[in-house]
Formats: C-alpha cells, structure tokens, sequence
C-alpha cells in the first residue's frame, strides 16, 4: 500500500472497569427484568429488597428499581413490540 492508501491505525482498545456494586446491580437488573416479582436484595445497601415500579409510555416500558432503605435507584427501559397481526383463516 502506497502511503496515500495506508489502512488508519486504530486506537488501542480501552478495558472498561465495573465496579462491584455496578455488577450487582446488573444482576439485580436480569433477575428483576425477568421477574419484577423476585426477592431480591439491594446492590447498595443489602439491607432490603428492591420494589419494583412498572411504567408504560409511548411504545415503551421503563421499570423503576428501588430501595426504600437507601433510596437508591435504576431504571431499565424495553422497547415493547407490537404483536404481529395475526392471519384469519
């Protein structure tokens, strides 16, 4: 390859550090993403279990995570897709 056609170089790629409590909550955010009725501790504090609030809006679900001990909080958002029509006989 002439200099003109040289590939661009890429940038060394970047190690991206969750911290420990980030994973739980990630953790807390699958199980409670599959089963908003789960008993599950809070990441933060461990000193409740999170209450789960689902709101509906605009083609989408955002289902508020909390802890009443510590107040801390998450958001997961899914976009809901609308049921394909379904083909009468």
């Amino acid at each position: 390859m002439s200099e003109d056609n040289k590939a661009p170089e890429r940038a060394p790629e970047s190690k991206l550090e969750i911290s420990a409590e980030s994973q739980r909550w990630l953790k807390a955010g699958i199980a409670l993403g599959n089963d908003p009725k789960a008993l599950v501790l809070c990441p933060a504090c461990g000193k409740a279990n999170l209450e789960v609030i689902d709101a509906h809006a605009g083609g989408r679900l955002d289902r508020y995570i909390h802890c009443p001990s510590c107040k801390k909080y998450n958001v997961l958002t899914n976009v809901v897709s609308q049921k394909p029509p379904t083909k009468e006989p």
